[in-house]
This record gives C-alpha cells, sequence and structure tokens, in this order.
C-alpha cells in the first residue's frame, strides 16, 4: 500500500545505531528502477526497515511510498534484524550490541542473577541471541566488547581500515586482559612463520611435510600444480564468487538465486503471458462483500502432470521467491486451480521422503529394520513444494489450503497407482526458521526441528566445472559423496576440501520446522511394522476430504481478509519474477551496500543473448550474416576496423544495431542508452525496453560483461533526424 511520506518517520533508535551512509547508489536505483521493496513501519508509521530509503526518497522530493505495516514486539530487535546483513562498520555493530544486550536483558529476567552460575548463563544466552540477530559471530562480538571495554577509540581506526578486528584484540589482550601473555596458538604461528621467513623452503617441501605429518587431513595440490595457471585461476574465480555470496542477505540470496534460475530458463512469451494472464485474482479487494462471495465460492482441483511439464515449471519458477531444484526419486506433481473460474490456485510437488530426519524418526517411534529393511520408509512422502499464487496466498492464507490438500484422496491413489506402495503419512519442513504456515493447521503435527549447517551453494557455472573435475580426479570419493544422502552437499564439501578452501568460512546455520499429517489412526504403527496394510484405519478428518478442509479453511480465510482490509494491510503484488533481470538486481544489491558483481561468467550467458534475440523477434542466424556482409566498410575508425573479426562480427556495431531495432522494431516508449566502458576506448549504446527489459545484442563482443555496468548509463539519442546510411544498409541485409 502507498503512504505519504509525511506520514511516516524515522526511528530514533536508528539514528543512535548507525553511522550516516553514501545514498548516491541508492538514490540512482530509486531514479532509474523505482522502489523494489516497501518501507516496513509499524502502525504509528515509525520506520522498521527502509530508513535509507526513506531519506533517499526525501532527497529525490518524492511525496508517496509503498510501505508494509507489522507491528511488533519489541520493534528495537526488528529494526536491527532487518539490518543483518547490511554493510556495517564495526562501530555500527557495538551499537547494535549495546543495545540488544539491554532489551535480551530484559526479556530473560533478573531471576537467578544473584547467583555467579546464573550470571554467567545469562550473560552467554545474551551474547549468542544478539549474534543471530546481528548476524556476526559471537566471538568477533566478544572481541568487539573486549575493544571497547579497554581502549574504544580502537574501533574507529578498524573503521577507517588502520587496523583489523583481530590485531587490536591481540593488542587489547597483551595490554590489558593477560598481563602481556601472547596467546599460546598465535606465539607458535608467529614462530612457524619466522622460521620459513629465515630457512625459505620451496612450497613443495612444505606440502610434503605436511603430508608426511598429516597424511590424512592435507590435501592433494598435485593436479593443481601440474595444472597451475587454469586450475589456480578457476580457484581465485570460485572464491571470490563465495565470497559475493557470502555477503548476501537472506532476501538478496533468494533474488539473485531467482535472476539465475530464470537466465537458465527457456520459456516462451506467449506461455507466460497466458499462464500469468489466468493467476486468480479477485475482481476488488476493497469490494469486501464481493470479495468475500468469490472466496466462498472457491472450489480448488488437483490435476496430475504428468508429460508436458512446461506449464507447471512456468508456474513453480515464476510465483515462488525460492529457486527450484527437483528431488531425486519419486516425484508427483500437481497444478492446482479453482473449478468455478478454472484459474491456477498454485502447484504441489510430492516426493520421495528424506532417509533421516531425526525429529521425524523419533515421533514416529521406528527403526532401521521397519524403515529400510521392511521398506516403510517407501509408504511417506515429503511435500517439497506448497506454492500458492500471490497476492490470494497472503491475503487469504491460501497456502495452508494447499497444505491441506497434500492429504487428498486422488494424490494417495496416484502415488499408490504410480509406485504400488500405500501413502500412510507425509512429511514437510518449513523455508524459514521453525515458525511458518503449517502452524495450527488440524492435520499437520509439527514433531520437532531440524539443525544443522549447509554450505551456501554456487552457481552452476561455478558447481559443474569443479563438480567434473572432482569425479574425474577423485572417482571414489566422488562416488561415495554421491551415493549418500545430500549429495549435492557432499559433493560441495568435497570440492571445498580439494580446494583447501575453509568450509566454516561458507556455512550457514539452518534450522527448519519438521511437521508430519498421519493419513490414518495408526499410521506410526504400521511404519514402525506392528501392524499390517488390512488393519490401517483412515482418520475421519482425512476421509472427508475437501468438505472438511474447506470447512475449516474459508472461515480463517475470511477472517484475515478482514483484518488485513480494516487495517490497510492487504497485498497487491503477483510476485510474478518475469520481469527480472541482471541490471535491476546488481543495481538492487549495490542500493543496499553489497559490493560485488551478480555477473558470474566473463563472457555473458548465450542463453542470455537467445532470450533477447527472441524478445526482439529477429532471426539470429541471418543478424550475424548481415554483420559479417557489412565486414570493416560498416565501421568509421581504422581502430574500430583492426577490432572487428569475423569470430566476433558484433564488435563496434553497437551504434548501428540499436539504432536498427529502434528504428524499426521496438515497441513504443523504448529508450536509447550509452554507457562508458571501464578499459574500452568506446561508447557502448544499447535500448531499455518500457518495461525495463535490457536488448544489447552486441554485448557478446566483450571478453568480460561484467565491464557493462548497466547502472551507470545514461539516455542518449541518434545522430541526425533520419536513419544512418550504415543502419539503412544494415536493415537491407535484415531484410528491411
Amino acid at each position: 500500500m502507498k503512504k505519504l511520506l509525511s506520514q511516516i518517520k524515522p526511528s530514533p533508535i536508528n539514528e543512535e545505531i548507525y553511522s550516516t551512509t553514501d545514498l548516491s547508489d541508492l538514490e540512482l536505483s530509486l531514479r532509474e528502477l523505482g522502489q523494489l521493496e516497501p518501507i516496513v513501519i509499524n502502525s504509528k508509521g515509525d520506520i522498521i526497515s527502509g530508513h535509507r530509503r526513506y531519506f533517499s526518497m526525501t532527497r529525490l522530493g518524492w511525496k508517496e511510498c509503498e510501505v508494509r505495516i507489522q507491528d511488533y514486539d519489541n520493534e528495537t530487535i526488528a529494526l536491527i534484524q532487518y539490518n543483518n546483513h547490511r554493510t556495517k562498520t564495526v562501530t555500527d555493530i557495538h551499537n547494535e550490541f549495546r543495545i540488544l544486550e539491554k532489551e535480551y536483558k530484559k526479556r530473560l529476567g533478573s531471576q537467578g542473577s544473584r547467583v555467579d552460575l546464573e550470571k554467567n548463563k545469562k550473560e552467554f544466552r545474551t551474547v549468542v541471541e544478539a549474534s543471530k540477530t546481528i548476524g556476526v559471530g559471537t566471538s568477533k562480538l566478544k572481541q568487539i566488547k573486549s575493544i571497547y571495554n579497554y581502549e574504544p577509540d580502537l574501533l574507529s581506526k578498524i573503521d577507517k581500515g588502520e587496523i583489523s578486528v583481530y590485531k587490536a584484540y591481540l593488542h587489547v589482550q597483551k595490554t590489558y586482559m593477560n598481563k602481556g601473555e601472547v596467546d599460546n596458538k598465535t606465539s607458535k604461528k608467529d614462530d612457524i612463520v619466522k622460521f620459513i621467513k629465515r630457512e625459505k623452503p620451496s612450497v613443495d617441501v612444505l606440502v610434503s611435510a605436511l603430508k608426511d605429518i598429516y597424511p590424512y587431513s592435507t590435501l592433494n595440490f598435485d593436479d593443481i600444480q601440474k595444472n597451475s595457471d587454469e586450475l589456480n585461476e578457476k580457484r581465485e574465480d570460485l572464491i571470490n564468487h563465495m565470497n559475493f555470496l557470502k555477503k548476501l542477505d537472506e532476501r538478496e540470496i533468494v533474488i539473485y538465486k531467482k535472476l539465475k534460475e530464470m537466465e537458465k530458463s527457456d520459456f516462451k512469451d506467449k506461455d507466460l503471458k497466458r499462464i500469468s494472464e489466468n493467476i486468480y485474482q479477485f475482481k476488488n479487494l476493497n469490494d469486501k462483500d464481493g470479495t468475500i462471495k468469490e472466496l466462498r465460492s472457491i472450489k480448488p482441483k488437483l490435476k496430475l502432470v504428468d508429460k508436458d511439464f512446461t506449464e507447471f515449471n512456468i508456474l513453480r519458477i515464476l510465483i515462488h521467491s525460492m529457486e527450484w531444484s527437483s528431488n531425486p526419486g519419486r516425484n508427483l506433481k500437481y497444478i492446482v486451480k479453482d473449478s468455478v473460474s478454472d484459474k491456477y490456485l498454485g502447484v504441489i510437488t510430492i516426493g520421495s521422503d528424506v532417509m533421516r530426519i531425526k525429529c521425524r524418526d523419533e515421533y514416529i517411534g521406528w527403526d532401521k529394520s521397519s524403515k529400510i529393511d521392511k521398506r516403510r520408509l517407501n509408504h511417506i512422502g515429503i511435500a517439497s513444494t506448497i506454492v500458492p499464487v500471490q497476492p490470494f496466498g497472503y491475503n487469504m492464507l491460501l497456502g495452508k489450503l494447499l497444505a491441506c490438500l497434500c492429504s487428498s484422496e486422488i494424490i494417495r491413489k496416484d502415488w499408490e497407482s504410480r509406485y504400488g506402495d500405500r501413502l500412510v503419512g507425509m512429511t514437510t519442513t518449513s523455508l524459514y526458521g521453525t515458525y511458518s504456515m503449517y502452524n495450527s493447521i488440524p492435520i499437520w503435527k509439527k514433531v520437532g526441528s531440524s539443525n544443522g549447517k549447509i554450505i551456501i551453494k554456487p552457481d552452476d557455472e561455478h558447481y559443474l566445472y569443479w563438480n567434473d573435475w572432482i569425479k574425474k580426479n577423485y572417482p571414489d570419493e566422488f562416488y561415495h559423496a554421491t551415493h549418500s544422502t545430500g549429495p549435492k552437499q557432499n559433493v560441495i564439501n568435497l570440492i571445498f576440501r580439494k580446494l583447501n578452501i575453509p568450509l566454516k568460512d561458507y556455512e550457514n546455520e539452518q534450522e527448519k520446522g519438521v511437521y508430519f499429517c498421519e493419513f490414518y489412526k495408526n499410521t506410526n504403527e504400521y511404519l514402525r511394522g506392528e501392524i499390517e496394510e488390512k488393519e490401517l484405519v483412515l482418520k475421519d478428518k482425512i476421509s472427508e476430504g475437501n468438505e472438511y478442509i474447506l470447512g475449516w479453511w474459508k472461515p480463517k480465510a475470511e477472517k484475515r481478509f478482514k483484518r488485513l482490509l480494516r487495517n490497510g494491510n492487504l497485498e497487491t503484488d503477483t510476485l510474478w519474477y518475469e520481469k527480472i533481470n541482471d541490471m535491476k538486481v546488481e543495481s538492487w544489491l549495490r542500493s543496499r551496500g553489497v559490493v560485488g558483481s551478480s555477473s558470474i561468467s566473463k563472457k555473458i550467458d548465450p542463453r542470455v543473448v537467445d532470450r533477447m534475440f527472441r524478445k526482439v523477434g529477429i532471426d539470429k542466424k541471418k543478424f550475424y550474416e548481415s554483420l559479417i556482409s557489412m565486414g570493416v566498410d560498416g565501421l568509421k575508425t581504422k581502430q574500430m576496423r583492426e577490432e572487428w573479426s569475423i569470430d566476433n562480427p558484433t564488435r563496434n556495431y553497437c551504434y548501428v544495431v540499436s539504432e536498427f531495432i529502434y528504428r524499426y522494431l521496438a515497441p513504443k516508449g523504448t529508450k536509447h542508452y550509452s554507457i562508458k566502458i571501464d578499459g574500452e576506448d568506446i561508447t557502448h549504446h544499447f535500448l531499455r525496453w518500457e518495461d525495463g527489459t535490457i536488448i544489447d545484442l552486441t554485448a557478446e563482443q566483450f571478453d568480460d560483461y561484467s565491464k557493462l555496468d548497466y547502472s551507470k548509463s545514461y539516455p542518449s539519442g541518434f545522430i541526425g533526424k533520419g536513419v544512418s546510411k550504415r543502419t539503412q544498409q544494415f536493415a537491407k541485409l535484415m531484410g528491411f
């Protein structure tokens, strides 16, 4: 929803915590792309998240902005959580920690504080909770706190880059905390460094010595040494890429991965248009009575997707924020529609359940004999995808309806028909944390949570290269990794170990709520092998099917809608990712303080080029043939002619191609842009469609596509009133 900027105000706590930052990138992003994220405010109009956007909009002279109203039990903690992964100074981090200490001590209470043990426990819990909220490790937080306590001026030196946190802490430790005693580990390390500097042994000698002492933990770099140039460059590229991904917070990684996913997709425009136009939308959300009438008429139906997966894939990828990855093993894919309007409600995927989830296994009470030997694991599935369309999902709890539909008779029959096993139960997990839409659904029971650390997955361009390298050079270890639970994570772990890249640097804590749905009154007894299949008794709620599901869901959906309407919090965004592109994502990330490029390959991805050709609607082969026919004769300067070749026919033809598309093919609203490229003595030209899509058919002329920072482009014009002679010549060759 929209609010006047005059109706919202910054939180005083924000100014107390965070130092002033440069807003130029954010202002550029707002000017070029508009507001991509709503400002989060409470019901009083106080800003919880979005202060930089607010100040930038104010400076740009904006009158109103998109907001999302959300009240929190503790707004201070919420404000800091929203800033979890922003680029912060050490002073900012200390300010966050100082304020959070007070908030968490209030929350934890003062009971038992007279006892030293309880006091220490309370302080430890405070640090742990603050660490999670801030997004900084507990060790680093303790170091920053110690630095501030003993020598606070060091924080400003750290911020200026004059000294690292670690060195500042060592100084404080040595001077004030340990009375001159140097940390033993540091001392030993210093001794080893002095030895190496004095004796100057070769790398080969050092590696050989380490292998003798630590034969099972030292990594094999033989292949890297043999192919040092290529492999070391690839290794460095991977590290840089992982460092970029590490900077992204939860929201940023979702958008970034969605961009990569869209770049790999090959959807036809007509299919995208057809499907997007058939997503269920209420006629007028502000018409309370009319919307409730529509809501009450909803009758969901499930359609098993058996052959052509285009429709399902488009829906799954483009309506959901998470990157799509198919599960190995059994898979049933369903499209959910409203049988009255025949409009899309969402998608569901049921697959083979995970081999081991501790809390689920404990809840069922089974052991290896019943689970594996008696094949009872084959009798439960996992709902790996439950995705409602938006904004229906948010406004009316549509996700809860889809979650209930996972128990439908059609799914149980399809599973048994296809795989020969009676489906007696279902597992699912939350996406983020332990709170999810599955809470309070009668047929789903929360059985616990799963904890663990996972390695951030690199993009395919990096992962596939090293996957092949591991497979070729370490076939036995590769086989073991790919034939165990979590094969992709196993391979990533193996890659990092072999490349001597510390795993802990790129680990994320992951906690998910685990939910289980029992279809039968005695599901668990059957899974434990205590009864036979013929003894199973269907639960009443499951037996009643849609009658029970809709009777439970519709009143809740109606109540939710009325409350959101009353408070002015209804969502209108369809969460349709078709129009996402590199420029938008990269500019957005930069505006959020994330330094680095989302471009991961040197050359532009050919799939991106193909998609631009489809957007323009011209034949790619004829395009290249026409440029080759033009050859050096179509270029103005000696330098341009020397740089052009048949192998790189688009080189220096950006102006001609842009003018040709603009004059002959571009829709109304298309604009011509120019950009100065670092290291290139030329001005590059491209077009931008009215919807923001970049059309740059000559981008592949550059060996390093990351040089094209489209956010630094500026509107441009073509020389002269008519079409240039060179462009006319090219158009003729193209058949115009």
